[in-house]
């Protein structure tokens, strides 16, 4: 069996290979998608599945497989990633992808994806176009269900903010039971209103959200009371009725199907769903998937509520140790905070996830705090350091990845902090690493501390003029700092997004 992999990282391409090979497949190697693609138009009858990344300078993985589908038609393609987001593994699937693989697996996970999706390969394969029909509609159905418990676990290990969590979980709501308009809203006791926190197909274009409508005591004991999806056309009491009305006109749309959110005994918000695209009925299937979600959704809100305590005393912490590091250096005041906001503008102008721009952006507060273990007569010495002096700076990054370590923050940075200095041709500290072993955020903050540092005043020098800091910086790719990151970089800069 020949399987194409595809991956811009040269140690995961190589690593695939030699793991695949060893069990006994023929392995063909790209690393982009336009290599993937000659390939492909090369050896396409030879090709029997595709395993690509979906983050590729270029062409990305859907973009891939969008091709593949135009041009290859059912050819298996396994899509493999670090971030697993809601919006990627939706374009996956909908592009039929045959299955979604998070980073990191082993071996055996990955040739059982492989074997699943060479059967149901054989199984599209029938010549019968009756017995073909009925495959490919139990692979439909299939995907559609393994989407649903996807999201479902995505939901409730998120660390996604309030508001993200809501967008995600009406988007899944609207996705799946393939209706026209959903608004989810959440309740609050202690002032018994109900307040819009997401909506999606509204026909109101300047609905205001976190607008709310009063809730009365006895309509919130029937919700809870009733606990279950329901047509809005099969209630038979008035208030009820009315309530919803009142509901409608708020939020934009007629709400055909709605379902509480309810955690325990505790009332958590509703979904309110307007009709299917299709303008048939629902059926049992709909009302089963959105009592089985609809549990899920509301636990995943409430942890959300508690992350968000949480997350606003870890933030407060991280504000206080970059402060403690910048009074013992006043030269680097600022710096910390500059770092951070360039490499999340870099983060994102790569298209990384929400949650991984978040954490590149809080190791870039941190990733001096290390510097509050050095001397301040060697942080602000006006002359060069000696060799002896240099060394004790070059351990900051070790003191950093320590601190941070201890802390349990909910991110994963030490490893960002510890390895900020590496650089991309070796040589760096402190551990030497090289190219692609240094992790993909440290080589985005390396970028962004090296912007910031030229541009910046320091006791033995004068800052770097803009035009010379860039040119400084595009000299040092492929040895310093990353040549797939540089040219990124200066793109932002040439658009005003990093100053």
């Amino acid at each position: 069996m020949n399987v194409l992999v595809v991956d811009d990282e040269t140690v995961q391409v190589e690593s695939l290979a030699r793991g695949l090979r060893h069990r006994g497949y023929q392995v063909l190697e790209a690393l982009s998608a336009e290599e993937a693609l000659k390939h492909l138009s090369d050896n396409h009858s030879k090709i029997d599945l595709v395993l690509l990344d979906y983050i590729m300078p270029g062409m990305n993985g859907i973009e891939l497989l969008r091709n593949i589908r135009e041009n290859y038609g059912f050819l298996p393609v396994i899509m493999m990633t670090a971030y697993g987001e809601k919006n990627l593994v939706i374009d996956a699937l909908y592009n039929r992808c045959d299955s979604f693989m998070e980073k990191p697996f082993d071996l055996d996970e990955l040739i059982r994806e492989i074997e699943k999706a060479m059967e149901n390969q054989n199984l599209r394969s029938f010549k019968d176009k009756h017995l073909r029909k009925i495959a490919e509609k139990e692979l439909d159905e299939v995907s559609f269900w393994s989407y649903a418990v996807y999201i479902e676990g995505k939901l409730l290990v998120s660390g996604l903010n309030l508001n993200k969590l809501t967008d995600m979980a009406i988007d899944m709501f609207v996705e799946l039971m393939r209706v026209e308009s959903g608004c989810l809203m959440l309740f609050n006791e202690k002032s018994l209103e109900l307040s819009i926190s997401s909506v999606k197909g509204s026909k109101q274009k300047h609905i205001q959200e976190e607008s709310s409508i009063e809730i009365e005591k006895d309509v919130v004991k029937w919700i809870v009371d009733w606990r279950k999806p329901i047509l809005l056309s099969d209630i038979d009491e008035l208030f009820i009725r009315e309530f919803f009305g009142k509901m409608s006109e708020k939020i934009g749309f007629e709400i055909a199907l709605f379902c509480p959110l309810i955690m325990k005994d505790k009332f958590v918000g509703l979904i309110n769903l307007g009709e299917k695209e299709s303008k048939k009925p629902f059926s049992r299937k709909d009302a089963r998937l959105l009592s089985s979600m609809s549990g899920h959704v509301a636990v995943a809100i409430e942890n959300a509520k508690l992350y968000e305590g949480l997350l606003k005393s870890y933030l407060s912490t991280v504000s206080a140790l970059a402060e403690a590091i910048e009074t013992k250096d006043p030269y680097t005041r600022g710096h910390s905070e500059r770092v951070s906001k360039y490499a999340a503008v870099i983060a994102r102008g790569m298209n990384l996830p929400e949650s991984e721009i978040e954490r590149i952006r809080i190791a870039g507060i941190l990733h001096d705090i290390g510097k509050i273990g050095v001397q301040e007569g060697i942080l602000l010495k006006f002359a060069p350091l000696t060799d002896a002096e240099f060394a004790v700076i070059k351990e900051h990054p070790v003191l950093s990845a320590r601190i941070i370590e201890k802390a349990e923050f909910p991110w994963e940075i030490t490893s960002l902090a510890r390895h900020h200095h590496e650089r991309y041709g070796g040589n760096g500290y402190p551990d030497g690493l090289k190219g692609e072993d240094i992790p993909l955020g440290a080589r985005i903050l390396a970028v962004a501390d090296t912007y910031e540092a030229l541009l910046a005043d320091r006791p033995y020098r004068r800052g770097f003029p803009k035009e010379k800091a860039l040119e400084i910086i595009k000299d040092a790719a492929g040895t310093q700092l990353d040549p797939k990151i540089v040219p990124v970089f200066l793109e932002l800069v040439e658009k005003g997004e990093i100053e």
